[in-house]
């Protein structure tokens, strides 16, 4: 296990300080490498964000594309049940979350700017269901071919009692939600032709044998935690 303060400076560096992969330690990037997605709770008041980050074999561009494709977050975002653009860069999410929380909804305005060759995304609530939400999304090259991607989430339900639920499925969220983008990034979606389907399990999500997804065959269960 690698100490603490190998990764502390990744909350600063999600802020804007940064690339984040000047801060990780041998041992970290080394996992990073054999592709597990690393998660932690980050420390602040009651309401802890969570923070989770894994590589992506491609490029930048194709998670870039992913991240702004609204209209593909129920398919993407843990829980997302519907999403829509309202107006320029406001985009309004439904999700629905397990008892006792029920379905919750946001209104969030997407902020997008450039720091080098880092690209951030970060979506903050302008109103909803919950007291408050933000996520902030960072993609840099790691490789010609790989790419870092990191994900911040802050959620903190209007109810005081409901905040003891939301801090273990946050981070979840967050782990998900790095497995689904490397997955669509790196084997998008094709219209199906007919023909032999794919083999049972993981080859079957992304059109292609099993042992050609390696990067993404890593389930959400198998995440390695600080």
């Amino acid at each position: 296990m690698m100490p603490q303060a190998t990764f502390m400076l990744a909350p600063l560096l999600l802020l804007g300080f940064g690339p984040i992969s000047s801060s990780l330690s041998d041992e970290l990037k080394a996992r990073l490498l054999k592709w597990e997605v690393v998660s932690r709770t980050l420390p602040a008041s009651a309401t802890r964000p969570v923070q989770a980050m894994g590589l992506v074999p491609t490029s930048v561009q194709p998670v870039l594309d992913v991240l702004v494709d609204v209209q593909s977050y129920p398919g993407l975002f843990p829980r997302v049940t519907s999403a829509r653009r309202v107006k320029q860069d406001l985009y309004r999410l439904t999700a629905r979350f397990p008892w006792p929380m029920g379905d919750g909804w946001v209104v969030a305005r997407l902020h997008k700017w450039r720091e080098r060759d880092v690209h951030v995304l970060r979506w903050k609530m302008v109103h909803g269901s919950f007291k408050r939400y933000e996520m902030t999304v960072r993609v840099e090259p790691w490789t010609p071919h790989r790419c870092l991607l990191s994900v911040r989430m802050h959620a903190v339900p209007r109810s005081a009692f409901l905040r003891v639920f939301m801090g273990w499925g946050l981070r979840r969220a967050a782990e998900q939600l790095v497995h689904a983008v490397r997955m669509k990034a790196t084997h998008p979606r094709k219209p199906q032709t007919g023909g032999k389907r794919a083999e049972h399990g993981i080859g079957m999500r992304c059109g292609v044998q099993p042992s050609r997804c390696l990067p993404s065959t890593r389930r959400p269960s198998e995440v390695r935690r600080l």
